[in-house]
């Protein structure tokens, strides 16, 4: 914020600039943490990679692709699972599913 103002030609030192945002209720936004959500650090088997990275193949409705979506809420977490043809990338179907702090899954509630 100091680098800011000083930048826009107003002179003010950290300390006034840090005093007027208290003053004022303004709070300054912390760096994100990074999450790593991956566990490789296992002795698990691979599963075979049976596309073998054509994901174009010649016959529709032969690929299919899915991917997963984790959303934070106030209330846990929110999974979106999307699965789709690799031929077309059309959408074949999107699932909702809510998880408690205890990890449960359940369908989300309306």
């Amino acid at each position: 914020m100091t680098t800011e103002l000083n930048a826009r030609g107003f002179r003010a030192g950290k300390e006034r600039v840090r005093k007027t945002m208290q003053i004022n209720g303004i709070k300054a936004k912390g760096k994100k943490r990074f999450v790593n959500t991956t566990d490789s650090n296992h002795k698990l088997r691979f599963a075979r990679d049976l596309v073998q990275r054509n994901f174009t193949p010649a016959e529709p409705n032969r690929v299919w692709s899915s991917d997963i979506t984790y959303i934070a809420t106030d209330e846990g977490w929110l999974f979106q699972n999307s699965l789709s043809y690799a031929t077309s990338k059309q959408n074949l179907c999107t699932k909702l599913v809510w998880t408690t702090q205890c990890g449960s899954l359940e369908p989300r509630r309306r």
